[in-house]
């Protein structure tokens, strides 16, 4: 009975971290169609730096996304403060990079919502990273 109740506790430990706190942690949802997808933002000073990656698999035909930075605000609602839209290529690979000014002190989020195309089938994904200027 003692080992039932300790793996119910384990369970429900790990069914209350939801999926945002096990995506901080390394763990990512299965993809059919992509073998990377990574969203990194680093600041040189006032410099964002906003980099992607979305890497399809053998067989994909087209991969487009769209980036988004935001600001953080004091009330914890975040701001759009540039889009990057319709990123596309036709073939298995799409880098993205660009630079934005913006200001230090506040906390940004580069999201991207990629969309990638593998043997007529297409799969949409979402992903974002935080980090403070």
């Amino acid at each position: 009975m003692k080992r039932i109740v300790a793996w119910f506790v384990v369970l429900a430990v790990i069914a209350g971290m939801g999926v945002p706190a096990l995506a901080n942690i390394g763990i990512m949802p299965m993809n059919i169609n992509v073998s990377r997808f990574v969203t990194e933002l680093t600041f040189d000073g006032t410099t964002a730096n906003c980099e992607g990656l979305v890497q399809g698999l053998s067989g994909t035909t087209n991969v487009t996304a769209t980036y988004t930075l935001l600001r953080k605000e004091v009330s914890g609602a975040y701001t759009t403060v540039k889009t990057w839209s319709n990123q596309s290529v036709s073939g298995t690979t799409l880098r993205f990079f660009e630079t934005y000014t913006v200001t230090k002190g506040y906390t940004y989020r580069l999201t991207c919502s990629a969309k990638v195309t593998r043997n007529g089938t297409t799969e949409t994904l979402n992903n974002w990273v935080e980090a403070k200027a």
